[in-house]
């Protein structure tokens, strides 16, 4: 027997049989399945015709009910009979005389679904009979099915798998003959492939001896290099090693108490520092945590946190115990999530004390400084007083001389008391009285008052007042005081004439005495400006950078108390040699809680 014949009977009888064995399962199959799913029609027929006749049966029609169940009868061959009984009685059915005995004892069940009850003789063949119960649960409704009729249509379907199955029989020998046939040609072929494939791998083993020694010498190679990758990672990671516990002797010799959070809330280090600051153990304080959420927060509280790791009352005695500084730095990682976070805390007890030390000093210094400008101010007039007294005692009868000095005698004692009046205003001594002053009026009157005296060098004024200026509540005589000494420090800073600009407007802005609008006034001149190094120091008692005889230094310095006292604010820009700028700010009404005694007058 030839190769192509034995393919091709092997192949044969293997289709025919795979094609067998498939239709007898098929058909098997098919049985199980069709007298299953037969079963599980009628058993949804049986529902629907159910919850048709209950209506009838609710309206007791037992024609309409007969013809129904005749209707299903006759639509349905497999249908052999159908039966409605009604309290254990028979009330409709279609059954040419008497129903068969034991009908009426087979029940639908206590499930919802019909019952399905296999009958072996029943009208001399074996019938399917299904019971569904009513929604008024005495009436049943019984449904019977022919198993022959089943029988026969199931026997149709399996003579049609049959043919079916022969078809594929034949299909399939003459696949095989044709699958023969191309086997044997494909073998032939693959022959001659296996022979050229063996020529090939001969040719390549030789060029596999040819370029062994190349590839030892590759491999070689490659084994050197990554001995030595192996070798600079070893030393990178020693140096990391050694710049971890470089960084960690620098964290432990901190004075600042570090704690570090992972992002789940654990603690990750703490320092020396921090357990000192804390009066807790290191390892101790490492073993605890705190809730993940609290770190999530981009406002976390540091206080907070710490609160939650040692605990309420062990936070308040350190608390109390020391001037802690707190800091919380999130930690993020390369995609900007949270890592964790680090919490610093940093004692300020001592420099803090220090602190307060160097500003009693300060507070020392400055009453120096005052004490120093007072005498200085008043020594000079004292000694010229002096001197006059002695020259008339000396000469007591000499009037001319007396009237000289007299007058001499009259302007030093007027010095003085303008000293001591400037002090006075420093100090607040003096009761104020309140009332509602238009702005625009007291900065006129200030200028008038000015051009009386002989300092006024032929400036001119630049009006920019704002006609719907809102009055405000203060005390007249302190803010004219104000004014004056503003404008006549810019009539000096002009010694060779110029414009004076003086400008009002209001601005609703939220300031510290006041909700609603503030009362700003602007002192400008274009005179020789304040140099920068002097310009913070300009509201010093006692300094000044005019001459001695034209100045004692106390001008601006009252100004910015009395306005402050107002609740207001006094602010000064200038440029050398260009011209400086006085910018008041007053609040529409008097602060709430003075820090002087007021006495209020009605405004005429």
């Amino acid at each position: 027997m030839t190769l192509r014949r034995k393919i091709f009977v092997r192949v044969a009888g293997l289709v025919t049989g795979v094609i067998v064995v498939v239709t007898l399962l098929t058909c098997a199959f098919e049985a199980k399945h069709y007298h299953t799913s037969t079963k599980e029609t009628f058993s949804a027929q049986l529902e629907l015709l159910a919850s048709r006749a209950e209506g009838l049966v609710l309206w007791d029609d037992r024609l309409a009910l007969k013809d129904l169940l005749h209707e299903v009868v006759n639509n349905h061959d497999l249908v052999e009979y159908a039966l409605l009984e009604r309290s254990d009685r028979p009330y409709v059915h279609t059954f040419e005389k008497v129903v068969p005995r034991g009908l009426l004892e087979l029940t639908p069940g206590p499930t919802s679904r019909p019952a399905i009850y296999e009958l072996r003789r029943l009208r001399g063949g074996r019938v399917i009979h299904l019971a569904a119960r009513l929604g008024d649960e005495k009436t049943v409704l019984h449904l019977g099915l022919s198993v022959e009729g089943i029988n026969r249509q199931l026997l149709s379907h399996v003579l049609l798998f049959g043919l079916l199955g022969a078809c594929a029989a034949v299909v399939g020998i003459v696949f095989a003959a044709a699958a023969a046939r191309l086997i044997t040609r494909e073998v032939d072929d693959a022959t001659s492939a296996l022979r050229d494939e063996i020529d090939e791998h001969k040719q390549t083993q030789r060029e596999l001896a040819l370029h062994q020694g190349q590839l030892e010498e590759l491999v070689r190679e490659r084994t050197r290099t990554l001995e030595q990758l192996t070798q600079d990672l070893r030393h990178e990671h020693s140096a990391a090693l050694f710049e971890r516990r470089r960084f960690m002797v620098m964290v432990d010799s901190l004075h600042a108490g570090l704690v570090f959070f992972g992002s789940d809330g654990s603690i990750e280090y703490v320092n020396p520092a921090a357990g000192q600051l804390l009066d807790q153990d290191c390892d101790g304080l490492a073993q605890l945590t705190v809730p993940p959420h609290l770190l999530a927060c981009d406002t976390v509280d540091a206080g907070v946190l710490l609160e939650q790791l040692v605990g309420r009352d062990l936070w308040q005695i350190a608390r109390e115990r020391l001037d802690l500084d707190l800091d919380s730095i999130a930690v993020r990682s390369d995609d900007k999530s949270l890592a964790g976070r680090i919490i610093m805390m940093r004692d300020r007890t001592e420099e803090r004390r220090l602190h307060r030390l160097m500003a009693e000093q300060d507070k020392v210094a400055s009453v120096g400084t005052l004490a120093a400008g007072i005498a200085h101010e008043i020594n000079n007039p004292l000694d010229g007083l002096q001197n006059c007294l002695r020259r008339i005692i000396k000469d007591p009868t000499n009037i001319d001389q007396i009237e000289r000095y007299a007058g001499l005698m009259t302007a030093s004692l007027h010095h003085i008391e303008t000293v001591v009046r400037q002090l006075l205003n420093l100090s607040h001594r003096r009761d104020r009285v309140v009332r509602k002053i238009d702005v625009n009026e007291a900065v006129r009157g200030a200028v008038e008052l000015a051009r009386t005296g002989r300092r006024w060098n032929g400036v001119e004024v630049d009006w920019r007042l704002a006609d719907d200026l809102p009055a405000v509540l203060a005390d007249p005589q302190n803010l004219a005081q104000v004014f004056l000494n503003l404008v006549l420090n810019a009539v000096d800073a002009m010694a060779a004439g110029g414009t004076l600009t003086v400008t009002t407007r209001s601005e609703a802005l939220q300031s510290a005495a006041s909700s609603e609008e503030d009362v700003l006034v602007e002192v400008r001149d274009i005179g020789c400006g304040i140099a920068p190094d002097v310009l913070p120091r300009i509201f010093e008692p006692f300094f000044t950078t005019k001459a001695h005889q034209e100045g004692t230094g106390l001008g601006l310095s009252v100004s910015r108390n009395l306005v402050v006292e107002h609740g207001g604010e006094i602010d000064v820009t200038s440029e050398f040699g260009v011209g400086t700028v006085f910018l008041v700010r007053l609040p529409r009404f008097f602060p709430a809680q003075p820090s002087k005694p007021l006495r209020t007058e009605k405004s005429s």
